[in-house]
């Protein structure tokens, strides 16, 4: 277990027998580099652990697969709106790139040159032979892509932490799937 999370997880598990509450999970990271001490297949064992002892999660699939099509930042729809009516796409940066625009007096949005770079798939060249394509969709968070020049890959490469994967999804009843070797 990391930390004291297992004294959290026996505390607070009795409260998800109540079906009107659900933990969120949210990985803590050091934006500079995007990077975190823990890694993902430890994350992914708390989770089991965590649904095993009784917790119920909202939905892990921004966690569980790091598609920029669940990354808020690059949907068309999502803004931040700051209270001078400048508009940004990342909650996690304040560099100037993030700054999108700004709602002028009349409501439209007069958008400035960064517009456009937080929209769409970042995609490697190794993205489209990848087995892992169809699950990850290419690229990821726009903001990595911006700091490093390169999509992230996918958290999970091997049949096993595959499988880790699909035994989440499965607990909460967003698949039934198995995965085979060939």
């Amino acid at each position: 277990m990391l930390g004291n999370l297992d004294a959290y997880i026996n505390d607070f598990s009795p409260l998800f027998k109540d079906k009107r509450f659900f933990a969120m999970y949210h990985t803590v990271v050091d934006f500079s580099d995007l990077s975190h001490d823990v890694t993902d297949r430890q994350v992914l064992n708390e989770i089991i652990y965590a649904l095993d002892k009784g917790f119920r999660f909202t939905s892990m699939t921004d966690y569980l697969s790091i598609s920029s099509k669940y990354c808020y930042a690059a949907k068309d729809n999502h803004f931040v709106v700051d209270v001078d009516g400048m508009l940004s796409k990342c909650t996690e940066t304040n560099e100037e790139y993030s700054f999108i625009g700004k709602i002028i007096s009349d409501g439209t949005i007069e958008k400035n040159q960064f517009f456009n770079i937080w929209r769409g798939t970042r995609l490697s060249d190794k993205c489209l032979d990848c087995e892992n394509y169809s699950i990850c969709g290419g690229g990821e968070c726009p903001l990595y892509y911006l700091k490093h020049g390169i999509a992230r890959c996918m958290k999970y490469y091997t049949l096993d932490e595959k499988e880790l994967l699909l035994k989440v999804s499965e607990q909460q009843g967003q698949y039934n799937l198995t995965l085979r070797k060939k």
